[in-house]
């Protein structure tokens, strides 16, 4: 099994300009440079390419050769510096646009034997500067839809849920204050995360994947607790709770036709953090053990897991929605997840065998549910390979959320399997399961 993180994070790695795309980057300054020379009493135009610059530093407007060059140049820096997923592109543009300015020294004035080798060399050395600082530290308040207000502030994981009150605006501005206030986000959930990344729209970006990620695994836990289904959470701009007014119109040649008129309240309702709690109190359902696995260092198989759940937590969210097809192919996909090997080989029989097993420890009959797992994967495949996609029936997508969820919970509360660290210690569990073996023969 793959090396896999639950939690998206960047890998540490180096953000210096590699040599080669410092020497491309320097090539196009001095060609830059000698077209702006080559030309000296030409009057400044708009062109139909690349236009940047300030007051301080001047102003280029590319065309022809030297603006498809430029884009060249800049998808380079794109590959290197946005692939640490850790700047956007736009800072990755600005920080170009910057050396190319600095080096070109427009604002100066400064005769033909201007020494642009220098020039250049200075620009990379602040560049190299205000990288090698290192990353900037942000918090990032991003509102949470489907939230109820009961139970704040909460910490999970990585992330704090709290109310966006008038604390919070202690710091802001005269001008923006009335705004915030007056905004329909002002007193609502919030989630509240520290990311490392150098600009404000990429810590925007980096903040709302990591708290997607555990709004997936709080998800998988929504509809476990008695009389609370039809609530996940969500991030704006993902679903919408909204009242709908519908009309019923029936024909009947024999009575008066009769309209008769709905007005109901459809998508997700409200989902309380603390009634999670408290549920998984009474219930045992493994919320407390989540909250502290996310909340230290993570082995190899609990990374695996948490994926797991993100994957059947957006299972869950999927049946809400109304998307069965969805809910098939992310509750198999969260086993595949952790039941499965990289390499493994005849899928269906091995993923078959070993749910069966976890089932067995419940007290299921593992032939019985062999079987009925590789018809509930059949239905998988009719989507992924036929398109079948309104071929799943309600009774069977309530089957396979059960198996899906029992399986997880077994892997995240019992032993031996909550004591394991390594993927291949879970593997050994399985090739050693004389249960397994003998659904393995047949």
């Amino acid at each position: 099994m793959s090396k896999v993180k639950a939690i998206p994070q960047p890998e540490p790695q180096s953000t210096i300009l590699p040599p080669d795309l410092k020497d491309e980057i320097r090539r196009f300054i001095i060609d830059l440079r000698t077209d702006l020379e080559g030309e000296p009493g030409k009057p400044f135009q708009f062109g139909t390419g690349a236009f940047f610059g300030n007051d301080q530093d001047g102003y280029i407007s590319l065309s022809g050769n030297m603006n498809k060059r430029y884009y060249l140049l800049l998808n380079r820096v794109f590959d290197f510096l946005c692939n640490t997923g850790r700047f956007s592109k736009s800072i990755a543009q600005k920080l170009l646009n910057k050396v190319i300015l600095e080096a070109l020294d427009i604002g100066s004035h400064q005769s033909d034997d201007h020494n642009v080798d220098l020039s250049i060399t200075k620009a990379f050395t602040q560049l190299d500067q205000f990288l090698g600082d290192g990353f900037k530290q942000y918090q990032v308040f991003y509102p949470i839809c489907g939230l109820a207000l009961d139970g704040l502030p909460l910490h999970f994981g990585e992330i704090e849920f709290v109310l966006l009150d008038a604390r919070f605006l202690n710091n802001v501005s005269p001008i923006l204050y009335e705004s915030i206030r007056e905004h329909e986000n002002f007193l609502a959930p919030y989630a509240s995360v520290f990311v490392e990344t150098y600009d404000d729209e990429m810590a925007r970006q980096m903040a709302r994947k990591i708290i997607r990620a555990h709004l997936d695994i709080i998800n998988f836990f929504s509809d476990l607790v008695p009389y609370h289904n039809d609530c996940f959470l969500f991030l704006p701009g993902e679903a919408q709770s909204t009242s709908t007014m519908s009309f019923v119109r029936r024909k009947d040649p024999d009575r008066e036709m009769s309209i008769g008129v709905s007005f109901n309240v459809t998508g997700p309702s409200h989902l309380s953090l603390s009634n999670i709690v408290d549920g998984d109190d009474k219930y045992h359902f493994g919320l407390i053990r989540v909250m502290d696995v996310m909340g230290n260092s993570r082995s190899e198989l609990q990374e695996a897991l948490l994926l797991a759940l993100r994957w059947a937590g957006m299972a869950s969210v999927s049946i809400v929605q109304g998307h069965k097809s969805n809910a098939v192919l992310k509750f198999i996909t969260a086993l595949e997840t952790i039941l499965l090997p990289e390499q493994a080989r005849r899928k269906t029989k091995t993923l078959s065998t070993r749910v069966a097993a976890l089932l067995a420890i419940g007290g299921a009959d593992p032939q019985g549910v062999y079987k009925e797992f590789k018809k509930l994967y059949d239905s998988r495949c009719n989507v992924v390979h036929a398109g079948f996609i309104d071929d799943i029936d309600d009774a069977s997508l309530e089957r396979l959320r059960y198996i899906a969820k029992y399986c997880l919970l077994t892997l995240l509360n019992r032993e031996p399997f909550c004591s394991m660290s390594r993927c291949d210690e879970l593997e050994d569990w399985f090739n050693r399961n004389e249960l397994v073996r003998s659904l393995v023969k047949q």
